[in-house]
């Protein structure tokens, strides 16, 4: 969808059935930036940071592309990647929250969970929807699916 935005961070990277090694490996105190769902290592490597810098990572990324004529309303869903406890995805969270606020935006019913996952990979994905008096109730609709459910 045009009004959605994704980014991520690895802290390691996915092993493949049948396989003994990852598709890639990130260095100690490293972070890959960027990455892709299906186990592809990010477009570039830092040095990993505290959830707070981290969350500001992510966020600075999706909002320096803002879709044209957005609006304040936003669907939030940080994705855990598959290894990432979710202890941890809440702590960035907490900082995720804090931010989006403080930019002026309307959080509806964000989401903190493992929706799309790359098998064993550490890290997660923020992504973030800007929401149309179209899109909002569709997505409040209920659905019922093997891997996701509301209403």
């Amino acid at each position: 969808n045009a009004r959605t935005r994704s980014f991520g961070v690895a802290f390691a990277g996915c092993t493949l059935p049948g396989q003994r090694a990852p598709l890639f490996t990130v260095d100690a105190g490293q972070m890959e930036l960027g990455l892709g769902v299906h186990g592809e290592p990010g477009i570039s490597t830092g040095e990993m940071r505290p959830a707070r810098e981290v969350a500001d990572l992510l966020l600075d990324t999706l909002l320096a592309d803002v879709p044209e004529g957005a609006g304040s309303r936003v669907a939030v869903m940080l994705n855990g990647l598959g290894s990432t406890k979710y202890e941890e995805l809440f702590v960035l969270y907490k900082d995720v929250h804090r931010r989006l606020l403080a930019e002026g935006l309307e959080l509806h019913d964000p989401i903190v969970n493992e929706m799309v996952t790359s098998l064993d990979m550490a890290g997660c994905s923020l992504s973030l929807l800007w929401l149309d008096d179209e899109l909002a109730p569709l997505l409040d609709a209920p659905c019922t699916t093997p891997a996701y459910t509301i209403g």
